[in-house]
């Protein structure tokens, strides 16, 4: 799988390692023909080349005399070129979070094969649904080429259901470039006149959005953004996650209830208010792109930035910035009040995504890009950013550090930083004018502990709620990874919320801001909890935008959660995790001086106590 490690390869060397790379885009764009731009020398043929190359490698580093045999290093056979104080002139922080990366990617392929792929997908273990498996998601035209391909009589109703599912896409589609121009040339009229009115009246935070729909940010171009390889096997991270959650939308009817938006690029002035111009230069360039020198040779034979971080020079600038592109429109339309709310499903990802690094699958910082847009554009005077991924927004939080007009809240798989990438613990608060606003609730739980439902609802409870009504934020904006949702193996996410939750968190967000919430997809990986869980967050989106504010429950029976999970205590680990967070953030807001989170302690130590009575008894 991609970032499998080298198994059975010997070690490369820095330059080979570049200049197999650089001969991989050379035969992608030659079409399949040799590096020197001879045609009839296939990918085979590379491969055995690059074959040689290892081994040269390894008889090079054989013959200087050691007794020892080479040994992997955490920058060969996997990262780019390795520089004194890291790899690639990278610093050892930035390094460490690699390698945390290449670990988390290392173990899920060997899980990969019994449970997750991208191309052939299982039903979680409650739905008794067998697998099916998908072809080819690559061709330019999209979602045409996207009818899963099998061979067994069985799943032909299957095909049939998808075929059926296309037909209202393609027709759907049709009517919605049609809205999308109305509306986008009435925009236009009116964007000139209204921009001054627009700025004044956001700005007060009021809701003006109870009879407004909600907004779905969507385009093809990003299925396009795909590892060379054309494996999908060996990504999790693939174009499959986009047309799973499109189909389920069509399937259920909830794009006809919604405005649906195409996407745009990002333009380079947009992407450059969070990252550098370099870094723009780099990965946002439609020609050219990255120098081999920032590229490494994947184990699946493509290239990428890192262990699973795929690159494709034809197609993954535009992908990546579409995907910030839908973000940004899509959080301006929210912000001011076109739409009610809305949701992005965007890839890739970007909550890793650091100023002058990719990391992780992002490239740009989607959510940071739009929140830094809006406040620069006084369509706002605060964001608040709530970040669910199971994995730390890294890039998000070091994009507002010091900003005291975004609040950054992150619920997260910490482990004592023994998780990727490693970042966010309890006691970052931010700095300089933005103390305060970096709020990490960072779980730490032994092996046999995964969080669930009744954990994050506490989180949201006592520290996410209180804290987000305290800062009266103008727009709320969600990186909504799925990761932490079940079906995820424990070395990519391992807890256990389920998709009900989701929508249930959805729903208290939507109660500040004057409901003006925008959510954007991160991680999550086991496509039938994934599409589950999106589906419930769209759905509870579209029910607080087609009725009045008063008349939306937001308690968790209502929203699907069940009974267990509402009458459930949140276990001792998440119940320190959170007091953790309370004591750091205490100083900045004494809201969290109230009574409920140390009754929750209180009664998870007398449940505790009576549980230890019954068994001794």
């Amino acid at each position: 799988g991609g970032g499998g490690g080298g198994g059975g390869h010997e070690v490369m060397t820095s330059h080979d390692h570049k200049e197999a790379a650089a001969d991989m885009l050379a035969m992608h764009a030659t079409g399949g023909g040799s590096p020197n731009g001879q045609r009839g020398v296939g990918k085979a043929a590379l491969q055995a080349q690059l074959l040689q190359k290892h081994q040269r490698a390894a008889a090079a580093a054989a013959g200087n005399g050691s007794s020892n045999p080479p040994q992997p290093s955490p920058g060969s056979g996997v990262f780019s070129a390795q520089g004194e104080g890291g790899v690639g002139g990278m610093s050892r922080e930035y390094l460490q979070k690699l390698i945390l990366h290449q670990q988390t990617v290392n173990s899920w392929n060997e899980h990969n094969s019994n449970t997750l792929s991208a191309a052939s997908y299982s039903a979680s273990s409650d739905s008794g649904s067998r697998s099916r498996n998908g072809g080819g998601f690559f061709s330019n035209q999209g979602l045409e080429n996207s009818i899963p391909e099998d061979n067994e009589e069985s799943d032909l109703e299957d095909q049939r259901t998808h075929s059926q599912i296309l037909k209202k896409h393609q027709i759907f589609m049709k009517h919605s470039e049609e809205n999308i121009m109305s509306s986008s040339r009435k925009g236009a009229r009116s964007s000139s006149s209204d921009s001054t009115s627009m700025a004044d009246s956001t700005t007060e935070c009021s809701d003006n959005s109870s009879r407004r729909k909600t907004g779905i940010a969507y385009d093809q171009a990003m299925l396009n953004h795909h590892c060379i390889c054309r494996n999908n096997t060996c990504h999790v991270e693939n174009p499959t996650r986009l047309q799973r959650i499109w189909f389920k939308f069509l399937e259920l009817g909830l794009t006809q209830r919604c405005s649906v938006i195409s996407g745009r690029m990002a333009t380079k002035e947009e992407l450059s208010l969070v990252h550098s111009e370099s870094h723009v230069e780099l990965y946002g360039a439609l020609e050219g792109g990255p120098p081999p020198t920032h590229l490494t040779l994947l184990p699946c034979g493509g290239v990428g930035v890192d262990v699973d971080t795929v690159w494709n020079n034809a197609v993954s600038p535009a992908a990546c910035r579409t995907a910030a592109g839908c973000v940004l429109d899509l959080s301006e339309q929210v912000a001011s009040g076109q739409l009610a709310n809305g949701m992005a499903i965007v890839r890739p990802p970007g909550h890793h995504a650091e100023a002058n690094q990719p990391l992780g699958f992002c490239y740009f910082n989607n959510v940071a890009v739009a929140a830094r847009n809006l406040l620069d554009k006084k369509l706002v005077e605060r964001v608040l950013i709530v970040d669910w991924d199971v994995h730390h927004g890294n890039g998000t939080e070091n994009a507002f550090v010091d900003d005291p007009n975004v609040l950054f809240i992150s619920l997260h798989r910490f482990d004592n930083g023994n998780f990727f990438p490693g970042s966010g613990p309890a006691n970052s608060t931010g700095t300089g004018q933005g103390a305060g606003k970096t709020v990490n609730i960072a779980f730490n739980s032994p092996a046999d502990v995964a969080m669930a439902d009744e954990d994050y609802m506490a989180a949201f409870r006592s520290i996410v709620m209180p804290i987000s009504r305290a800062f009266n934020p103008c727009i709320v904006l969600v990186s909504a990874g799925f990761d932490a949702a079940h079906g995820h193996d424990r070395r990519l996410g391992g807890y256990s919320v389920s998709p009900e939750c989701f929508g249930w968190m959805t729903s208290q967000l939507g109660t500040v801001a004057g409901g003006k919430l925008v959510l954007s997809l991160e991680g999550g990986y086991h496509l039938e909890t994934l599409t589950q869980s999106v589906t419930s967050c769209l759905t509870q989106l579209i029910r607080r935008s087609s009725g009045s504010e008063e008349g939306v429950t937001t308690g968790a029976r209502d929203c699907g959660v069940s009974q267990r999970s509402c009458e459930a205590m949140p276990s001792k680990e998440a119940i320190l995790s959170i007091l953790h967070t309370a004591q750091f953030h205490l100083p900045f807001w004494p809201e969290l001086a109230g009574r409920h989170v140390h009754q929750q302690v209180r009664l998870s130590q007398s449940q505790s106590e009576l549980q230890q009575q019954q068994q001794q008894q």
